[in-house]
């Protein structure tokens, strides 16, 4: 898989409250074959991604009085996928087109805390609903420990 991601933030007021833009772009391509136990097989020809996004995300930096930090957030960004011919082959079939061009709306909800100089916590949901693609709620939650 050959991946090149850029990512650019833009943090505005870094007090209480904070603004930051978020522009992206990401160009992906991967070759996949897959065999089955019961005989499928698919490959895909070449998969590629390209999109750009454009979203904001709005946090509130809260210090509480014995050290810790929470800092909840909210993100919406718009994502547009140019790529509309990634070809898959399914059992020598022939040629399905898998297109996932179009718009989508990505939204997130999160939290942060420190809960001292050593561990931190995260947690957040997402989904995402747009032209021909929906991903359904997720989380993901993840703990850091420095020593």
């Amino acid at each position: 898989m050959n991946t090149i991601h850029l990512r650019c933030l833009f943090r505005m007021n870094p007090l209480v409250w904070c603004l930051r833009a978020d522009v992206a772009a990401e160009l992906r391509s991967l070759r996949r074959y897959y065999h089955l136990s019961n005989g499928m097989e698919s490959k895909s020809v070449d998969t590629r991604s390209i999109y750009r996004e454009l979203g904001a995300t709005l946090s509130y930096n809260m210090r509480l009085g014995n050290g810790m930090e929470i800092e909840p957030c909210l993100k919406a960004a718009v994502r547009k996928e140019f790529v509309d011919d990634n070809r898959v082959k399914v059992n020598s079939d022939g040629n399905f087109v898998n297109d996932l061009s179009g718009r989508r709306g990505i939204y997130q909800a999160g939290i942060k805390a420190s809960f001292s100089s050593t561990l931190s916590g995260h947690f957040g949901v997402g989904y995402s609903h747009g032209a021909g693609v929906e991903s359904p709620w997720n989380a993901v939650a993840g703990v850091n420990w420095s020593f």
